[in-house]
């Protein structure tokens, strides 16, 4: 990919730089311990942040052994903090069901005299859930996210634009701006006028990194293209949804640069984020234990999608202890990368628990072999798609499609290719669409079914 005569990125050592890193240094959720620690634990032998880990987890279970809820269910187990031995008795800690923060709520779920930042999640799964981060969780979180971004290239204080999930109110925007950060909420990109004004931000002044969801970077990306504009932007990092190859494919070709996959959740931060030298993705194990289940609790084969469940080893407010976070993910094919990095490898996710269409087989078909098999991009009429799958497995498939002679045979191509994979009782309907409606956090869901029930 050429990148002659785009503009590069701004040059660094400006003083809003310097007083980004200063303030980010000085704020007490945002500290210069953990961050160092953090530089240099990732070079640890994988056996050592084990060990790391299998601390943190007893103190986490003897905090959590406090609250009622947690107290119960580790008698019913009979288990207590000083039986675990080694990390495998993780496994023997009983799963934490997205229903039962739903159910108990904060109160229910807060460790007695604990305190933090009351947050929730977006609700893309139902029912939002509430939880705390107390000021360790975020000092670590905060750390995490520093030395990823590092990784690709954007120090701290450097430009960076954000296009997040989370609504950016007043004071988040000016919370980011100290720290030489411009913050939209993905869902107002759907406006085009807002859509303008970002791509041509970019544009004039291009970042240390472009950092959001998939699906938003991508029609940003598109935006810029359409205008006959490459820009050179440090590094961009997409997470908030799938990360199809269609959406890589333009943002590298708009951006100029290499981009980074990321997966995280609202309740525990990121979970794995793409190594620069490996192309594999490590989860920041000093602060997390992923594991990826069966529905018995047990874990899968490498190859195999299972359940993803996350321990947060540093959120002793509202301890998270293998708690089912609503995704599924494939299990790596090995457990260490070759980056020479002790972080462990996560694998691959493959969907929310509920966003894969119902075969007449009984199959299970994920966002990506949709995508795989559609092939939207660049190169055709095809930009985006989401295949709608109703209770009686009726199919509806929406796409965006540029004006084109091959309109209508791209969307005869589509059906066929659906019914292929699914063999619905009825031909696949495939409407011509001009956006596809986002989620509350700005995401663009490949697939809705009202079958996952019958999985």
């Amino acid at each position: 990919m050429g990148t002659s005569g785009m503009p590069a990125p701004a040059a660094s050592g400006s003083w809003r730089e310097s007083t980004a890193r200063l303030l980010w240094h000085a704020h007490p959720a945002r500290p210069g311990p953990e961050y160092a620690f953090l530089r240099e634990s990732e070079w640890w032998p994988h056996e050592r942040l084990v060990d790391l880990q299998l601390a943190a987890l007893r103190q986490l279970v003897g905090a959590a052994d406090r609250v009622p809820f947690h107290h119960e269910r580790f008698a019913a187990a009979r288990i207590r903090a000083d039986d675990l031995r080694t990390i495998d008795d993780l496994a023997r800690l009983p799963i934490l069901e997205r229903d039962d923060l739903v159910r108990l709520g904060v109160e229910g779920m807060r460790t007695p005299g604990s305190w933090g930042l009351r947050a929730r999640s977006s609700g893309s799964l139902g029912k939002p859930v509430e939880f705390l981060w107390p000021l360790s969780q975020m000092r670590w979180l905060d750390a995490g996210e520093a030395r990823a971004r590092s990784w690709f290239g954007s120090g701290i204080g450097e430009r960076r634009v954000e296009v997040r999930c989370r609504p950016v109110g007043p004071a988040q925007a000016i919370s980011a701006a100290i720290l030489n950060t411009s913050a939209l909420h993905a869902p107002s990109v759907a406006d085009p006028a807002v859509l303008h004004r970002l791509a041509r931000s970019i544009e004039r002044r291009p970042p240390s990194m472009v950092w959001g969801v998939s699906n938003t970077l991508y029609a940003v990306a598109l935006a810029l293209l359409d205008h006959g504009t490459r820009v050179r932007v440090g590094s961009c990092v997409s997470g908030g949804n799938h990360l199809h190859p269609h959406y890589r494919h333009a943002m590298e070709e708009a951006f100029g640069c290499r981009v980074f996959e990321r997966y995280a959740t609202m309740e525990t931060g990121v979970v794995a984020h793409e190594c620069p030298e490996a192309g594999s993705l490590h989860v920041p194990a000093e602060g997390l234990i992923v594991e990826i289940v069966a529905p018995d609790g047990t874990p899968v084969a490498a190859g195999e999608t299972g359940d993803v469940l996350v321990t947060a080893l540093r959120n002793r407010a509202t301890p998270l202890i293998r708690y089912r976070v609503g995704d599924r993910a494939i299990a790596p094919p090995r457990p260490q990368c070759a980056c020479g990095r002790g972080l462990p490898v996560f694998g691959a996710v493959a969907g929310r628990s509920n966003d894969f269409l119902r075969a007449s087989t009984g199959a299970r078909i994920g966002p990506r072999q949709v995508v795989d098999a559609v092939r939207p991009g660049l190169d055709g009429s095809v930009v985006d798609i989401q295949v709608v799958q109703d209770s009686q497995s009726r199919l509806l498939a929406r796409v965006v499609q540029r004006a084109s002679p091959r309109q209508e045979a791209d969307r005869a191509r589509i059906a066929a290719i659906l019914h292929d994979l699914v063999r619905p009782p009825v031909p696949p309907r495939v409407e011509r669409v001009e956006r596809i409606d986002l989620t509350p956090g700005g995401k663009l869901r490949t697939i809705v079914s009202q079958m996952a029930d019958r999985a």
